[in-house]
């Protein structure tokens, strides 16, 4: 009975030490700003392993097992662990009390807070690297595999601890020196009712970043920064994707690439050769992120129109185009620049949560509706690390609907896709189909309409469907209509097609592409489209509003598995059952006759026994073969 006591404690201890780790481990802005704070968010975590060293010391069943040779050791261990995770949360509570203070004064002082607080951050990270190191575990005698499990598990987490934080120290210089500048950045204004790989960029301004402050310029319209013929390089694959674009001329359709790293390469090429001058680093950011951020500012009003976090995006990319005709269409472009510069100036002047506003803008950076570029490797490391570089790896699925009709219609049409995923062989097949409907409106304009193209009728929808695929995706097929294109863009293969769907109708398009076996998962890329796309695979439904990993293992892939060593494996199996059998009988009958020639007899009866019980055990090998195969397959 003791002993199950201990137990039930040793598991007790065990659930706190894992809601404490788990809990330190899955901090981040959106968590912290879920919880209110970082101190709230850290003391939660450090309670829990609080506790955990609390049971192992008051539990009075684990205090009998101390005093018994060979277990005191064991008891000892616990405690030596739980102790040591009690103080890793000592450490964090105190840390956190600090930037949280440092947080709570920077959010009343606008921007001349923000480089002290970074100061304070990476001050705190430096002096926490150095306790940590301070800490050890004692090196008890041999211990049960659980407990030496737990201390190596322990000792891990301190080393990768102290990993991170030299990681997050460095990534404080690198923000302190872009905070303090000078830094000049492109802006990119993307707007959601027109579509390419995200939000086409109708509008730009510079910013300025010094000593904390980011002043933005008045935004203009894309028209006034074109640039001459023959334009900038552009990458690999680009012409032959985008090129009757013009990507190499101006901003608008540089974000016609899933690649943000490589928009942004092109992007700061144009504007070294137009108004804008040279750039530091280019920032896109659209509509859908402009409404986001009115949630850490606040309301603003503009021109006697109050934009919120509900509204903003539907007044801009439709409601300006029901009102504003395209005679006004730079008086339409103004209104929005208006917009977008009382957002700035709003997180420059009002009193906002540091914490409210990192946890927005990393979402905004997950979901490419907030995507930035620098020019500089260490900065460009850090917009890497905080996901809102934008750039796609090797193993990303993007589908995008890309608008040719120089209309706005975007904000109605809302594509879906239906996967479906089939073994091919060692390969895998994975099939899309993508339904858009084009559909009738009640409120609409000329302007959102458009007036026809040599591609689309006025109110057509012009799809320029491109899909990124993986960069090991081969053998892409589809139906009607065919692929224009199929060409590398960065590390990924677009597959590029176009078609139209008239006013009031449904277009569906089927295609498919092989992955390679070793291929078991890829990441599903954002649309960043006003309404996410939905997908189904099966009985699972998701949008693609955040990142999505599709986990392809279900799907077994490799050389169909015949039954026929299991059917043969059971007949040799009941063969070599029944010779071995009646060769024992026969030996049985044959010494209890005590015939003349019994010797004979038996020599034969144990003859055909070895050969039966050999037939037999070879049976079960194929059986056990054919077992394997179907559990492995």
């Amino acid at each position: 009975m003791l002993l199950v006591l201990a137990v039930i404690d040793l598991l007790r201890i065990r659930a706190e030490l894992n809601r404490g780790r788990d809990a330190l481990k899955s901090l981040d802005f959106s968590s912290v700003d879920q919880q209110g704070n970082l101190t709230g968010a850290v003391n939660g975590a450090a309670a829990h392993l609080a506790k955990a060293d609390h049971l192992a010391d008051t539990s009075p069943w684990l205090g009998f097992w101390s005093h018994v040779p060979l277990v005191d050791d064991q008891v000892s261990a616990i405690r030596d662990v739980t102790a040591t995770a009690r103080d890793v949360g000592t450490l964090g509570q105190h840390a956190a009390d600090r930037v949280q203070t440092a947080l709570d004064r920077a959010s009343t002082q606008g921007p001349e807070g923000r480089v002290p607080l970074v100061d304070t951050i990476a001050s705190t990270v430096a002096d926490l690297r150095s306790s940590l190191k301070t800490i050890s575990i004692p090196d008890r005698r041999w211990l049960m595999p659980p407990l030496s499990g737990a201390r190596h598990d322990l000792l891990g987490d301190l080393t990768k601890a102290d990993q991170q934080l030299h990681d997050a120290g460095t990534t404080m210089q690198t923000l302190r020196s872009f905070l303090v500048g000078p830094r000049r950045l492109l802006i990119l204004g993307g707007n959601n009712a027109e579509m390419r790989s995200v939000g086409i960029a109708t509008t730009s301004g510079v910013a300025s970043v010094a000593n904390g402050a980011i002043d933005v310029g008045d935004f203009v319209d894309a028209s006034k920064t074109y640039t001459a013929p023959p334009g900038v390089d552009l990458p690999p694959g680009w012409h032959d994707l985008y090129g009757f674009l013009d990507p190499d001329l101006a901003y608008g359709n540089t974000v016609c690439s899933a690649n943000f790293g490589l928009t942004g390469q092109v992007a700061a090429e144009l504007a070294a050769r137009n108004i804008d001058g040279n750039v530091d680093g280019v920032v896109y950011v659209d509509t859908v992120a402009l409404q986001n951020l009115l949630d850490v500012v606040g309301p603003v009003t503009v021109d006697g129109i109050t934009y919120d976090s509900t509204n903003a995006a539907r007044i801009l990319i439709n409601d300006n185009y029901v009102k504003f005709d395209t005679a006004d269409r730079g008086e339409r472009r103004d209104a929005q620049g208006r917009v977008a510069n009382a957002i700035f100036d709003a997180l420059q002047t009002r009193h906002v949560s540091f914490v409210h506003l990192a946890a927005k803008l990393q979402e905004l950076g997950q979901s490419r509706h907030l995507m930035v570029w620098s020019q500089r490797a260490d900065e460009q490391t850090l917009w890497e690390d905080v996901g809102a570089a934008g750039a796609t790896s090797s193993d990303d699925l993007d589908v995008t609907m890309q608008d040719l009709g120089g209309d706005k219609l975007d904000f109605y049409v809302q594509p879906q896709v239906n996967m479906t995923v089939e073994p091919d062989g060692d390969d895998r097949r994975v099939n899309l189909t993508i339904t858009a409907t084009n559909p009738t409106r009640d409120r609409t304009s000329s302007y959102i309409e458009g007036f026809g193209t040599a591609f689309t009728k006025p109110g057509e929808y012009g799809a320029y469907l491109v899909v990124f695929l993986p960069h090991d995706a081969f053998a892409a097929m589809n139906s009607d209509p065919g692929f224009n294109t199929v060409t590398p863009d960065g590390p990924l293969n677009a597959a590029a097609m176009t078609y139209t769907i008239p006013i009031g109708t449904t277009r569906t398009v089927h295609m498919s592409f092989d992955l390679p076996g070793s291929t078991s998962t890829i990441h599903l890329l954002p649309s960043a489209r006003l309404a996410p796309i939905r997908w189904s695979w099966g009985s699972w439904h998701f949008d693609d509003r955040l990142p999505v990993a599709i986990d392809l293992s279900k799907v077994r892939v490799g050389p169909e598995v015949s039954d026929l060593w299991l059917s043969v494996g059971l007949l040799l199996f009941g063969v070599g059952a029944a010779i071995a059998g009646n060769s024992r009988g026969r030996v049985a009958v044959a010494l209890a006759n005590g015939a003349e020639g019994t010797r004979l007899a038996v020599r034969g009866a144990k003859a055909d026994y070895e050969i039966g019980f050999l037939v037999l055990v070879v049976g079960l090998g194929m059986i056990a073969t054919q077992v394997a195969l179907f559990i492995w397959r």
